[in-house]
């Protein structure tokens, strides 16, 4: 039985919240749909276990009551051997096709049960481009595989601390670019006499600089 979040596959972990989430299971019913989880067995597999067996699993799952520390950031190796693919992890967001920037955007919105999707837009196989898709195109693969495979292959700690990592360095890079759209509108107004028409433009880059994330609020 899974005791810790170290060993924890995110996948399992998705579970686990949706059974403390569901509000129409009882705390007992919530402590049987929890052992299943973590024992990777169904639920009747619980049910027909000693009750002696039931409490001493009950008792396993108090980790679950103590918050999950904040994750540090922690990259991901540069080549990701999971799922039977042989992943590159491209972190580096001016190396990120549109596509992937979209997704990432839509995705850091939904929370932590889309991490393994949050994930996939970073690791690409080798030779292949993120956002292709059909038989024909020699570039194109199967992203919710890999997404199937961060959620059964990484574990939580593994997971939170490569999503950290990537959103820390999504805002720097983002940072960077502000910046330099920043300077670039400060020149091109210059010759505008009228405060009222390049303050408020001039205050909302400045902000989103200083806030760091930008477009992804």
């Amino acid at each position: 039985m899974i005791t810790s979040y170290d060993t924890m596959p995110f996948g399992i972990f998705i579970k686990v919240l949706d059974i403390i989430e569901d509000k129409d299971r009882s705390p007992l019913d919530v402590q049987v749909g929890l052992i299943a989880a973590l024992e990777g067995k169904a639920e009747d597999w619980v049910l027909d276990l000693p009750v002696t067996e039931f409490r001493k699993r009950a008792a396993q799952l108090d980790f679950l009551t103590v918050p999950a520390p904040e994750p540090k950031p922690v990259p991901l190796p540069r080549v990701l051997k999971i799922g039977g693919f042989d992943l590159r992890t491209v972190d580096d967001p001016a190396k990120m096709n549109t596509s992937q920037f979209v997704d990432y955007e839509a995705l850091i919105r939904q929370g932590r049960k889309a991490y393994p999707a949050l994930l996939s837009v970073f690791l690409v196989p080798y030779g292949k481009v993120y956002g292709h898709t059909g038989d024909d195109d020699p570039k194109a693969y199967d992203v919710e595989a890999v997404r199937t495979a961060v959620a059964e292959e990484l574990t939580v700690v593994q997971v939170e601390g490569a999503a950290a990592f990537f959103r820390k360095r999504w805002r720097s890079a983002l940072r960077r670019s502000l910046t330099s759209l920043r300077r670039r509108v400060e020149r091109l107004v210059r010759g505008i006499k009228d405060p009222a028409l390049t303050t408020p433009l001039l205050r909302r880059l400045k902000d989103l600089e200083r806030r760091g994330d930008g477009l992804t609020r």
